[in-house]
Order: C-alpha cells, then sequence, then structure tokens
C-alpha cells in the first residue's frame, strides 16, 4: 500500500511522507525507534521514501516484503543518518491528517485502522502531534508497550477512543493550525495513551497536578 499508493499520492506533502516513512520502518523494525525519529528530519524521510520506491513490485508480495525486512531497507533506510532537524510547524493540514487518524481509529469509516499492527502505527502518529505540541519527549516504550500482544493494543485503542469525543465527531480537528490547538484538542489522551514524558526538570505533560 505505501508503495504503490501512498508513495505517488504524497509528492510534495512533507507531513503523510513522515507518516509513510515512519510506519514502513516500524513494520520491519521492533521497538528500537524513537517517536520522532522521522518526524523531525526530512533527510531520513526522504532516504526512506526513495528505498521504498526501489522495493520489487507489489505483483511480488512476498519478494518486496522480504526485501522490506532485508538490512538495506529496515537497517540502512531506516536509520539513515540526519543533518536536518525540522520542527511540526512546518507541516501543513494538521487538522485533517488528526481528522484522518481520529475516524481511522475510532469511527464506523468502511477502511478502518483495525488489525493490531495498523491500530499502533495510526495511534502513534497522533501521538506524535500530542507530545511535540507540549515540547514533550515521545519515546519507542509507547511501541514497545502497545505492540506487545492483541490485549495491549485494544488497550491502546479504548484509551484513545475514549480520550477524543466518542462517537467520532468529524469537526473535532477542523479548527487545529497550530500545535497551540493540537495541544488543546489532545490533552486527555497526552499522559494515556501517549505517553508523552517531559524533558528532566519539567513537570509531565499527563500529569493532572
Amino acid at each position: 500500500h505505501f508503495k504503490d499508493v501512498g508513495v505517488p499520492n504524497t509528492v510534495g506533502d512533507a507531513l503523510n511522507r513522515a507518516a509513510i516513512a515512519d510506519g514502513a520502518c516500524r513494520s520491519v523494525n521492533e521497538g528500537d525507534l524513537d517517536g520522532y525519529t522521522y518526524w523531525k528530519h526530512p533527510d531520513r524521510v526522504d532516504a526512506v521514501i526513495a528505498a521504498i520506491e526501489a522495493l520489487p513490485s507489489t505483483d511480488a508480495p512476498s519478494r518486496m516484503t522480504l526485501a522490506a525486512k532485508n538490512e538495506s531497507f529496515s537497517r540502512k533506510a531506516c536509520f539513515a543518518p540526519s543533518a536536518e532537524n525540522s520542527t511540526f510547524d512546518e507541516y501543513q493540514e494538521v487538522g485533517t491528517a488528526l481528522t484522518a487518524w481520529y475516524r481511522a481509529l475510532c469511527s464506523d469509516y468502511d477502511d478502518p485502522a483495525y488489525m493490531p499492527q495498523q491500530i499502533v502505527l495510526t495511534a502513534g502518529f497522533v501521538c506524535a502531534f500530542a507530545c511535540e505540541s507540549r515540547n514533550a519527549r515521545f519515546e519507542s516504550t509507547f511501541y514497545r508497550t502497545y505492540a506487545r500482544d492483541p490485549v495491549t493494543t485494544t488497550l491502546l485503542k479504548r484509551q484513545m477512543c475514549a480520550g477524543l469525543p466518542t462517537p467520532y465527531d468529524e469537526t473535532y480537528f477542523a479548527n487545529v493550525s497550530s500545535l497551540a490547538d493540537v495541544a488543546d484538542a489532545t490533552a486527555s489522551i497526552a499522559g494515556l495513551p501517549c505517553m508523552c514524558a517531559a524533558p528532566p526538570g519539567r513537570p509531565d505533560p499527563g500529569s493532572t497536578t
């Protein structure tokens, strides 16, 4: 899907290209990637996108999957060195992206994120923005915790959807256009499930005290 649909349809779309790089690399690496590995490093995203384009055709899905798991993609591309450190303020259409991820997780949408890996990756996209909007750390602990087994993945989905308007409200993120807006809209999920962690010396963003 990333190769055939995602990459061709996101030319010039930095936010969704970062999401593709994040999702593709986490799919072939187990829990050793920091939450901001791609979101803050556009040159690393470019390396991953180029590597996705170079993967074998999805006409032979097993061959493509094995190639993605090969170290030339899973390590060399996914852990490409980065000389660029960008900020989330540079992303456009943040409200639209948050709405799409929220819909996939918490609505009766006909193309939902329902498989365990889809749930963890999609929730991770939301949490990356929730944590960054608080100038908080978003660590690999999130992925190690919720990708552990179907029980923890189900808990993640339940916590995420309980922390956002229920039933799904398609207008909830409609007016989000800045990180301050994101912080307001995601206040109820910053602690759990997102595990946003404060830098040393700062209060925990998920704390109520």
